[in-house]
């Protein structure tokens, strides 16, 4: 791995900055919180990350990669994996509960302990994600290589669900054999 999973500097941030506060402060509670969600999505990464490490060496493997998408945005990576062949973008979630995909307003919705809770969709952002990317090897005069997609959910107790008939986020190439490098994902 070229850019390995590293804590990330908000979380340590946030730790310091929790122990230095009384414990009444009024910011506590809502740095705790921030920590929390910090925290999780750094656990799903790392454990992401612990499966990416089995890759062969040609597959080149990049952690928490931040590009400059135009000399005054960036824009972020939770993984980005670059063969001779492919790149592929991986967004890591670590959601428990159950997960709704809907199609019909593209939305997604995580549902646990009876709460129902909005979130950005994961799928739109790595679309954006892929756009920028291409962008940013044009830019860059990189050779054009095709740009795949994929959503991880490390948390193994999490339920998936969608709009009925829309089965692409559910996209499985199974049927090849990601080590091979003639194929792509």
């Amino acid at each position: 791995m070229l850019k390995p999973c590293e804590m990330p500097m908000k979380m340590l941030k946030l730790e310091a900055l929790s122990r230095r506060l009384s414990s009444n402060h009024p910011k506590q509670e809502r740095i705790k919180n921030d920590f929390r969600k910090i925290r999780t999505g750094f656990n799903g990464e790392r454990s992401i990350g612990k499966e990416l490490k089995n890759l062969p060496k040609e597959f080149r493997v990049f952690h928490d990669l931040r590009l400059d998408h135009d000399g005054s945005r960036y824009f972020q990576m939770d993984f980005l994996i670059i063969t001779r062949y492919y790149c592929i973008i991986i967004e890591v979630k670590n959601f428990a509960g159950t997960l709704y995909f809907d199609r019909t307003y593209p939305q997604f919705i995580r549902s646990k302990d009876g709460q129902e809770q909005a979130y950005l969709d994961p799928l739109i952002q790595v679309d954006v994600q892929k756009s920028r990317l291409n962008d940013w090897l044009t830019f860059h005069k990189f050779p054009s290589l095709p740009i795949e997609t994929l959503i991880a959910n490390a948390n193994s107790n999490t339920i998936i669900r969608t709009t009925p008939g829309f089965t692409p986020i559910f996209k499985n190439h199974g049927k090849r054999n990601p080590h091979h490098q003639n194929q792509y994902p």
